[in-house]
């Protein structure tokens, strides 16, 4: 679960304008306080994402890159609401901006998963 925290703070920084200087500690505190309070939601949405394609997943007549569309499509409610939990925290503009780039970190990882789970059933 550290690379979902991560990735967040990379997002929030990239869509922070750029500081002169680095980011001081107390500016760290705060990104990391923000992964803290946005987790369960970020949790409940990628939860919902991996449900849908695991239903879909032994379907190989299905594009992983489709699955993975349908289940960000699928999921667009918990999707909803954490956009609004980041927007009450770093408000609406950069909450978009990093909702949208999570989506698209989610939509490659699940195109890659479904993939390897699928090299590794052939496999067996």
């Amino acid at each position: 679960m550290r690379r979902p925290v991560l990735a967040l703070l990379t997002i929030l920084a990239l869509a922070a304008p750029a500081p002169a200087a680095e980011p001081d500690s107390a500016e760290i505190a705060e990104l990391k306080a923000i992964a803290r309070k946005t987790q369960p939601t970020r949790d409940a949405w990628e939860r919902c994402m991996a449900t849908y394609a695991k239903g879909r997943i032994t379907t190989t007549k299905i594009p992983a890159a489709e699955i993975a569309d349908k289940a960000l499509a699928a999921c667009t409610t918990r999707e909803r609401r954490l956009r609004e939990v980041l927007a009450g925290e770093i408000g609406a503009a950069r909450a978009g901006n990093v909702a949208t780039a999570l989506r698209e970190i989610h939509r490659s990882n699940l195109i890659a998963a479904i993939e390897q789970l699928r090299r590794k059933r052939a496999a067996e």
